[in-house]
């Protein structure tokens, strides 16, 4: 393998160009006191504070690490890459208690990783040259430093302790690969040829104890019994499920009073006619004589002074937007009209209504979900709406195309139960959410080009959202609420100054009130599933003898 520098320069560190800082890194309790502390630690000046507390924290070697290291002389092996191993000579020169330490450069690190690949590399006959291989570790070097590039965190771990330190240790059961002959091989040390690969699952029929299992206890049977038992019951663990009942509970209360007194006639509201009305109806006009007075939009009173001229008025109470809501208005109750024909002749309508409604609404789903698992409720109402236009071009004519988008608007929960230990609580992570579409869609009118006035919906739409955990014994129930909305309305009209003087007020103002309060309860029951405890006994089954 022919190698180029092209971070490192010939006869120079490579962490020449690399500037280092001095850093510490700790772990505390909730309580404050400290788990974990490395001071003077030496790591790249433009590392992380997350980077160094994970390599302090992580990866360096905390214990073990001699003191002082001598290289051991191979034959076949660069002088400069020889591996390490402990000074034993000037060791025993030290305090017991002094003699081993643990990595507080990253510079160590880097150096055990980077030269135990380069020695590996030069067993294996994978360079060309001596210059190769020392190319290729200044580069893995830097390449750490700056991190251009990274291994798996067993890398961190485990290589390099035997080739840097003279670190080792018996055996734990795994293989590796002969560079010589290509067999694969159990190794016969910790770290020689150490475990550098990520975790990984050898089979999903793997298990503990039985035959060919992954797990090798020398005990008494006794103990065995015991560990057989821990892992049956960690077994029945995982299966165990929770069965959620919830019950979606809308509440709606409306109340809406309105009464009103106008001076006009029956016709539609508005600004009316200046016609005048008398008992027998337009003297001018004999087929008119004795028509009904009131029955269109004529005056509310009216006063024929003769040559001294007439007196004429219109009293009519609006509002400018509409009392209650859609689904819920302002008519109906008692609309009276009384009339008095005289010297004044006055034309009286009374309106009055009120009304009152409670709306209880319940969906009650129900689902089965495994401990720890995440399962999703949705009760929803999907209202289709024109939502844009696109101008189709046809033979000297152009059409406006509707595009019609769908929109929801309801009630999704999203729960996650977990069970204790014991089986006798579930904690529920709870996400309910509430879409609440504002009806009627708003709509606006456009153009497109030449072509006709077209309608585009736009639709708005309210949404609260409750995150929150909820402990809860086996078969108990919760109730979530606070998921509320309350709405007003209070509007007056009448006649300025009269409808300030007592009683006389009554005939000259209209009043009116809405009251709208909408909640949603959601009621959960949990109750855990054990499968083996539900399962039919061979009795049942009818295998029993």
């Amino acid at each position: 393998m022919l190698v180029k520098r092209f971070y490192t320069k010939q006869n120079e560190s490579p962490y020449a160009s690399i500037e280092f800082r001095t850093v510490s890194s700790e772990i505390r309790n909730p309580d404050g006191s400290i788990v974990f502390s490395l001071a003077d630690m030496e790591v790249p000046a433009d590392w992380s504070q997350v980077a160094c507390d994970v390599l302090a924290q992580k990866y360096f070697r905390k214990a073990g690490v001699p003191q002082h290291l001598k290289r051991f002389e191979e034959n076949d092996v660069p002088s400069w890459l020889w591996r390490c191993v402990p000074d034993k000579e000037a060791l025993a020169e030290l305090p017991a208690d002094h003699r081993t330490s643990g990595e507080t450069s990253a510079k160590q690190v880097f150096n055990r990783l980077a030269g135990t690949w380069t020695y590996w590399g030069w067993k294996g006959g994978y360079f060309d040259s001596e210059e190769d291989a020392r190319i290729y570790m200044d580069e893995m070097r830097y390449m750490l430093a700056k991190q251009v590039g990274a291994p798996n965190s067993p890398q961190w771990f485990n290589t390099g302790l035997y080739w840097a330190y003279g670190i080792d240790g018996p055996a734990q059961g795994h293989h590796y690969v002969d560079y010589q002959s290509g067999e694969l091989t159990r190794s016969t040390s910790s770290y020689e040829h150490p475990q550098p690969h990520a975790c990984f699952i050898q089979s999903v029929d793997d298990d503990l104890v039985n035959d060919n299992g992954i797990m090798v206890v020398n005990q008494t049977p006794e103990v065995h019994a015991m560990i057989n038992a821990l892992l049956q019951d960690l077994r029945e663990a995982t299966g165990i499920m929770v069965d959620i009942h919830v019950r979606f509970m809308k509440v709606e209360d409306n109340f809406l009073e309105d009464v009103g007194i106008d001076f006009r006639g029956l016709g539609a509201p508005g600004v009316g006619t200046a016609a005048n009305f008398n008992d027998f109806g337009d003297a001018a006009l004999p087929n008119e004589l004795g028509d009904s007075p009131g029955g269109d939009s004529t005056l509310g009173a009216f006063l024929d002074e003769g040559a001294d001229g007439d007196v004429k008025a219109r009293v009519e109470d609006l509002y400018d937007t509409q009392l209650g809501s859609d689904t819920f208005q302002a008519a109906g109750g008692l609309s009276f009209q009384w009339t008095l024909l005289s010297d004044m002749q006055l034309e009286l309508i009374l309106r009055a209504v009120s009304k009152s409604e409670r709306i209880e609404l319940v969906t009650a789903p129900r689902i089965t979900v495994h401990n720890t698992s995440r399962a999703h409720l949705s009760v929803l109402n999907q209202v289709a709406y024109i939502k844009d236009f696109d101008v189709e071009i046809a033979q000297a004519a152009s059409i406006a195309d509707p595009i019609i988008e769908v929109i929801q608007d309801g009630v999704i929960l999203d729960v996650r139960p977990v069970v204790s230990a014991d089986r006798r609580f579930v904690t529920l992570e709870l996400r309910p959410t509430i879409a609440q579409l504002k009806r009627p869609i708003e709509e606006r009118v456009t153009t497109l080009g030449s072509q006709n006035s077209v309608t585009i919906m736009l639709p708005e739409v309210e949404i609260q959202r409750v995150r929150t955990s909820v402990p809860l014994p086996d078969g108990g129930t919760v109730l979530l609420g606070g998921m509320k909305e309350s709405e007003k309305q209070s509007q007056r009209s009448g006649v300025p100054i009269l409808n300030k003087i007592p009683i006389l007020s009554l005939f000259f103002e209209r009043k009116g009130t809405f009251i709208s309060n909408r909640k949603l309860l959601i009621l959960l029951r949990a109750n855990i599933l054990i499968p083996t405890e539900l399962a039919p006994t061979p009795a049942e089954m009818g295998l029993t003898p």
